[in-house]
């Protein structure tokens, strides 16, 4: 924004100027020059919404209207190539084509890296760790270690990141038929699971237990007839990993090429989404073709009034000022924003191995990012269970960006729209639930474009149907969840004792019991549980019991 700014104001700058030594038309082709210039910036902004809808639409496990989205992007430049390049990455991992994977990913990679590169560094740092992945699917352990290493080093790679790092390290030794190396892998990151995806925490969990099994003695009995293997994906990529995965499916309908999962229609806000990512790119462009007209009309008043008074050429000082201050600003903000990026992945990173955290939430109020400050806060607040605290840090930050207009305008693409859907879920959990359905109607209308829209109205749909105590809704949310919807393991976990609870027979009740002994053994999930539905903690505290008392 701060360049597009500064485009703006160099602008008519040039047109003034332009009008006063060069006559009409000298500011009629001046003029003409800007807007195509300007016009050419348009394809930025919207290749940004359409990756967003992709981002969105992956999440949702409509793997072909998020195809569809990334293809109309076309080529694409800089930080969005990257995001594109990503992105596709992750659609091939999730079609079990690691070749393609990796074909998308080395040409991420060989994209030059910029001196500041933000959020364009965790998408790289994101994309080594899904080529890890995918060259531990294919058996290359060597190329594996070489892509895990780099992600470990790179200080742009967040959770999500190093989390695929261990997966894919764990994946490699698994197939190697190494188990001392995989349990080495699992326990170098314990907190792995936080950072997958529903998918990938099904793999995961069944080379954990693979590893504690190292004779891969039967895990479980067989499966229902009534159910499929929980994730076709993962036994895929370690066919010996079968045994010990969960007997009942818990991850929500298979990723779909088709449509939007199983019985489902499409939500308002994914039917009208392209509409919207076009329209606001159509006022943008009307808002800059205005803005550029009065500015030009300010300048030429301006400069005839100085050059009465004070002899002297305005328009020629102001166009050298102008020029000046707008590559000095759009360094400052783009080396401010890559210190700001850094410290939220250190706030991320310290918030998910509880280490720090306090120092590293510190240091990016520091910054002046307050929004995303507040954002971290309130995310770390409800993780703890102290609901009241995530309120009001949502409060402070949505009140510091309505406050100023510029930064709500750079914080509309995930930062504003995050601390709704935060306030939204929290509300929930707090039983407000009309107050929450506001929350997050006002988070669609106003942010159709939203990468995590779908992730936001899951995570308050299920919330919000067990404080009501419609468990019909929220077992029907549970098994609508897409494996490749980010949700938090906590609300994955959830999700997952839902629908385990929803049936009494064999391999329901196992896999409740399973989820039991995982939430025991992790104090902060037992409490997180607990207050979001204690229904269902009591429930499943009940099949862990022996039976007979």
């Amino acid at each position: 924004m701060t360049i597009l700014g500064g485009v703006f104001v160099l602008g008519g700058v040039c047109l003034a100027w332009s009008a006063h030594h060069l006559g009409a038309v000298g500011a009629a082709a001046m003029g003409t020059a800007m807007l195509v210039y300007v016009r050419t910036l348009m394809p930025l902004v919207r290749a940004v919404q359409l990756n967003n809808l992709a981002v969105d639409a992956t999440a949702r496990g409509d793997m072909r209207r998020a195809r569809a989205a990334l293809d109309e992007i076309g080529p694409a430049h800089g930080s969005i190539a990257v995001a594109v390049g990503a992105q596709r990455t992750i659609l091939a991992i999730a079609a079990n084509d690691p070749a393609a994977a990796i074909r998308f990913a080395d040409a991420t990679l060989a994209l030059k890296r910029p001196r500041y590169p933000a959020y364009a560094g965790s998408a790289r740092a994101f994309t080594q760790s899904m080529r890890a992945l995918a060259h531990a699917m294919l058996g290359n352990g060597a190329r594996t270690a070489a892509d895990v290493e780099a992600v470990r080093r790179d200080p742009y790679a967040g959770v999500r990141a190093r989390s695929q790092a261990t997966l894919a390290e764990a994946v490699s030794a698994a197939k190697g038929g190494d188990m001392v190396a995989l349990g080495q892998a699992l326990d170098a990151n314990p907190r792995a699971l936080h950072g997958l995806v529903p998918r990938e925490r099904a793999l995961l969990r069944a080379l954990t237990k693979m590893a504690r099994r190292p004779d891969r003695g039967a895990y479980r009995a067989a499966a229902s007839a009534d159910f499929d293997p929980p994730s076709d994906w993962a036994t895929s990529v370690v066919p010996e990993a079968h045994p010990f995965a969960a007997a009942v499916q818990t991850i929500g309908a298979p990723s779909s090429e088709a449509g939007t999962g199983p019985g489902r229609p499409p939500a308002a806000d994914e039917t009208t989404s392209h509409g919207t990512a076009r329209s606001r790119t159509g006022r943008l462009e009307l808002t800059l073709g205005g803005g550029f007209v009065l500015l030009f009309t300010l300048l030429v008043v301006v400069d005839a009034a100085v050059r009465a008074t004070f002899k002297i050429d305005a328009i020629g000082v102001l166009t050298l000022l102008a020029l000046g201050l707008s590559i000095s600003a759009g360094w400052r903000s783009h080396a401010r924003l890559d210190r700001c990026h850094l410290l939220d992945i250190a706030a991320e990173r310290a918030l998910a191995e509880k280490a720090g955290e306090v120092e590293a939430l510190a240091h990016l109020r520091q910054t002046g990012a307050i929004a995303l400050w507040a954002l971290r806060v309130a995310r770390s607040a409800e993780h703890r269970t102290e609901l009241e605290r995530a309120l009001a840090a949502c409060y402070q930050g949505l009140t510091f960006l309505r406050a100023r207009s510029t930064r709500r305008v750079a914080a509309a693409d995930l930062v504003m729209p995050g601390l709704l859907a935060e306030r939204a879920f929290v509300l929930a959990a707090l039983g407000r639930a009309s107050e929450a359905d506001a929350e997050l109607a006002t988070l669609k209308e106003r942010h159709a474009g939203y990468a995590y829209l779908a992730l936001a109205t899951q995570r308050v749909g299920l919330v919000r149907a067990l404080q009501t105590g419609d468990r019909a809704l929220a077992v029907a949310l549970a098994e609508s969840r897409s494996p490749e919807l980010p949700l938090p393991l906590f609300d994955d976990v959830l999700g997952d004792a839902v629908r385990a609870l929803a049936s009494n027979d064999a391999a329901h009740a196992a896999r409740a019991r399973d989820l039991a002994l995982e939430i025991d053994s992790d104090p902060e999930m037992a409490k997180w549980i607990g207050t979001m539905a204690p229904d269902v903690m009591r429930e499943l505290r009940a099949t862990s019991r022996p039976a007979g008392t």
